[in-house]
């Protein structure tokens, strides 16, 4: 039974902002073919999509340091000495990965717990509760479990510790990336103390100040879906569930793509109100294009229509020269996001 790949190309076009920083506050950036572009980071993005309240209503992990920590709450509610809570709920959480020395049970790094784990981890504290003991090793070497949950399955975890629990992603991200070249420009901003502007006393001076930086510009963001791979991650290794991994994924398809086209990253929303939409999709299925950013955009390009037109150019003289075999469906102002929705729904039935 042949499964799709489907790539998604998206056009993004955003006003003065700053939706992804790096650690100086700057908006990231990237130098393609000497000019400069904004960025967006992919591990950025995939948090918006991951969190979106499109993907709400599938099984999700729980990226933390803090299951140790939790199941040592459970511990000492059910009455175990706090010394001894630590102690337990520590061994429990160096199941997952390495635990901070500074702060046990806490992990030293972020860890992706399936919800089966989280599950068996304060499953196994009520039992040490209950029998007031330690875990034995078969217990402890119990918890990690393979995981059906849809992030997982679409964007993959890595367990040094424990690597046949890693699960492969079966989505690739591009880091978007500005079509025309990048001007970073900064907004001096103050703040006004109320009760100093009441008091004719009180100075004339500001209450704070500061300086947030931003850019502007048209995005460029390429997805693309493995089917056959994000069938094999939600079965979670257990094949009578391939029929309903299949359908599962046709689902988590399609809503994907849905939160590809509404959902933006949340950096300075309140000071930019850069919430934004696709200005353009295009979504191939069966031999998609692959990133196309340096075939279309390797000269700026400023301004989406003629974004658009370039990327409409490209991908079909990239289908033409390689003979790919792929329907397209796009998202512009004459087809609406729901219609392109339908047509790829009905061709991922046909899979």
């Amino acid at each position: 039974m042949s499964k799709h790949q489907i790539g998604i190309h998206v056009l993004t076009a955003y006003p003065p902002s700053n939706p992804n920083r790096d650690e100086n506050g700057q908006p990231k950036t990237a130098i393609v073919n000497g000019v400069t572009r904004q960025r967006i980071s992919s591990q950025c993005i995939k948090r918006a999509w991951r969190l979106s309240d499109l993907m709400k209503d599938f099984v999700r992990s729980t990226r933390t340091r803090g299951l140790g920590t939790e199941v040592e709450k459970s511990l000492v509610a059910g009455g175990t000495d706090a010394k001894v809570a630590k102690k337990r709920a520590t061994a429990i959480a160096e199941v997952f990965g390495s635990v901070s020395k500074k702060k046990p049970p806490e992990h030293s790094e972020m860890v992706v717990i399936g919800q089966e784990e989280w599950d068996a981890a304060l499953a196994l504290a009520a039992v040490l509760t209950r029998e007031n003991r330690d875990a034995t090793e078969a217990e402890l070497a119990s918890l990690q479990r393979d995981t059906g949950a849809v992030d997982v399955s679409l964007f993959g975890r890595m367990r040094a510790a424990a690597t046949k629990f890693n699960v492969d992603a079966s989505v690739y991200v591009s880091h978007p990336l500005t079509t025309g070249k990048a001007t970073i420009d900064a907004d001096f901003w103050t703040s006004v103390d109320d009760l100093k502007q009441a008091d004719e006393d009180a100075d004339g001076g500001s209450g704070g100040m500061g300086d947030v930086e931003f850019g502007s510009g048209t995005y460029y963001t390429y997805v693309q879906v493995n089917q056959a791979a994000l069938i094999d991650n939600l079965t979670a290794g257990d094949a009578s569930a391939l029929p309903q991994a299949t359908e599962l994924s046709r689902q988590v398809i399609l809503k994907l793509i849905e939160a590809i086209a509404n959902v933006s990253p949340n950096g300075h929303k309140t000071t930019f109100g850069n919430e934004v939409r696709a200005s353009y999709l295009r979504v191939e299925v069966g031999q998609p294009s692959g990133n196309l950013f340096c075939k279309a955009f390797e000269e700026p390009i400023s301004g989406t229509a003629k974004a658009v037109q370039a990327l409409q150019v490209v991908a079909g003289a990239e289908a033409q020269a390689f003979s790919l075999h792929q329907k397209v469906f796009e998202f512009t102002t004459a087809q609406t996001l729901t219609s392109v929705l339908s047509c790829v729904a009905k061709e991922l039935e046909s899979a």
